[in-house]
């Protein structure tokens, strides 16, 4: 068994639980905890200022890396600040550029979600596809159905696994998509994309501190100041019509990290959420976590350029610059 901690340097902040201690493992190993307030320049206010980044004390990811609590994230909501108050919306998308962001399954369902992408990068969700049982086919059939005639859609993003071929058919997922109708481009499903979930939803949370005169029930704990929410704002948004995209919500509010079930202290295991009704939550990673521009109205239009013209030109500057080494030549000549 491990030997009781031994406390060096005693906690200077009622934030870092820790101080300094050390104990000795089985292994003969010294394990040491060394918490933020070791740290002369790092005191309550500090702990306060920082926790605000992380969405409070109480998010999983603060106590991980500051309070050293190895169960931060066992069996914690993913998103504890997504709030039907703080992140329902519907917002006009009249302006923005749109996108369709797709989760293929067989045994869990396949999902689509249709993004809206304003001028400043703020992701709003505003329809949503579930089904199972249901062919490619007519899964594409039924997205391609469900999006009106005067919505232009500027790219179908899917999950990446999709590009792995059939052992059978030897044929690729996302090319099945393409043969019905559905051209995909593989998305950006990297873990970091949890985390940028996170400071989504914490600027719709203090953008709407910003706009109310008043600080969010969620972050009222660390009581933040106008240049902190302003600066929690000036990341891209992330909002959700909810009387279209209930299901999706649902799913990302339930989302949780897999509970631990052995002593992290001794073994690390590999955090991630637990594979349950995650398939929206997904779609919403990508749509985050990938590079969705904004083109403005008008940048649909199809500009025929002047090849003959620059062909042209191209051909008369050829002409010029055979002329021009030709002269070069014969004045060489003659210096001789």
């Amino acid at each position: 068994m491990p030997t009781d901690w031994k406390q060096i340097i005693p906690s200077a902040s009622v934030y870092d639980p820790n101080g300094f201690r050390e104990r000795v493992l089985d292994t003969g190993f010294t394990h040491l905890r060394i918490g933020f307030s070791v740290n002369s320049n790092k005191d309550d206010d500090w702990a306060v200022r920082k926790a605000l980044e992380y969405g409070g004390f109480d998010a999983p990811e603060w106590r991980r890396e500051n309070c050293i609590d190895y169960d931060a994230y066992s069996g914690q909501r993913l998103w504890p600040m997504l709030s039907r108050e703080e992140h329902n919306s519907s917002m006009d998308i009249s302006e923005c550029t749109l996108y369709r962001v797709i989760d293929q399954g067989i045994r869990h369902p396949t999902v689509c979600l249709w993004v809206a992408v304003n001028r400043n990068g703020d992701r709003h969700i505003y329809r949503e596809y579930y089904s199972v049982n249901r062919s490619i086919a007519m899964n594409c059939r039924a997205i391609i159905d469900m999006t009106p005639e005067d919505e232009h859609i500027s790219m179908n993003l899917i999950d990446p696994a999709t590009r792995k071929r059939n052992e059978e058919t030897l044929k690729t997922v996302i090319s099945v998509y393409e043969e019905n109708g559905l051209y995909c481009y593989p998305a950006d499903n990297s873990f970091a994309g949890y985390d940028a979930v996170s400071t989504s939803l914490l600027s719709t949370v203090a953008r709407n501190s910003i706009r109310k005169g008043a600080v969010s029930k969620h972050l009222a704990d660390l009581n933040p100041s106008q240049d902190q929410l302003l600066h929690l704002a000036k990341h891209p948004s992330l909002t959700f019509d909810l009387r279209f995209t209930n299901r999706c919500f649902t799913e990302c509010g339930n989302l949780r990290w897999q509970e631990t079930k052995s002593d992290v202290t001794q073994f690390s295991q590999k955090e991630k959420p637990v594979d349950k009704d995650d398939d929206g939550p997904d779609c919403v990673r990508y749509a985050v976590q990938s590079q969705l521009f904004y083109k403005g109205r008008g940048s649909n239009t199809i500009k025929i350029l002047p090849f003959r013209k620059m062909t042209q030109l191209k051909i008369a500057k050829r002409n010029n610059d055979k002329m021009y080494d030709k002269l070069s030549h014969r004045a060489q000549y003659y210096e001789r």
